[in-house]
């Protein structure tokens, strides 16, 4: 199970690697809905969704959890915003998305040594999809599996 100091110490690490100007942790998207008057990015914001897990062995003695992770990568969207400024945005937010992708390729090619709770990436199910009016913001989120032990 994916702890939470070691997620809060992997986006710590991906901020040295990728230039966004907000973070904010949620547990789901009615906590996001809360939260939101919190994200106060003008830029592009990441938003973290606490990993749920589930049980992924059946050996008692060597249990390991698959944790759905679940990232955002947003800019803030208005009423005003016409075709163009939101496919500009959307663009943005595609770029620093490509950028977590090609850093989770090199995390597993270990490049930069072990980063704890993030050492078993499953990349296959890595799924990437465009965003829009989520709670008034627009840009792509990025979802994947990894096993952890307890």
């Amino acid at each position: 199970m994916l702890k939470i100091n070691e997620l809060s110490s992997f986006i710590e690490f991906v901020k040295t690697k990728i230039e966004f100007s907000d973070d904010l942790f949620i547990v789901d998207d009615k906590d996001f809905s809360k939260k939101s008057r919190d994200f106060k990015t003008t830029k592009i914001g990441l938003l973290v969704v606490i990993p749920s897990s589930s049980p992924n062995s059946k050996d008692v003695d060597q249990i390991e959890f698959k944790d759905l992770c679940s990232f955002y990568f947003l800019k803030k969207q208005t009423d005003n915003d016409g075709n163009k400024a939101f496919l500009e945005k959307l663009s943005l937010c595609q770029n620093k998305a490509i950028e977590f992708i090609e850093l989770i390729q090199q995390i597993q090619r270990n490049d930069f040594g072990c980063i704890d709770g993030f050492e078993q990436i499953e990349f296959p199910t890595l799924d990437v999809n465009p965003v829009s009016n989520f709670n008034g913001y627009c840009g792509y989120s990025l979802d994947f599996s990894l096993i952890n032990p307890i």
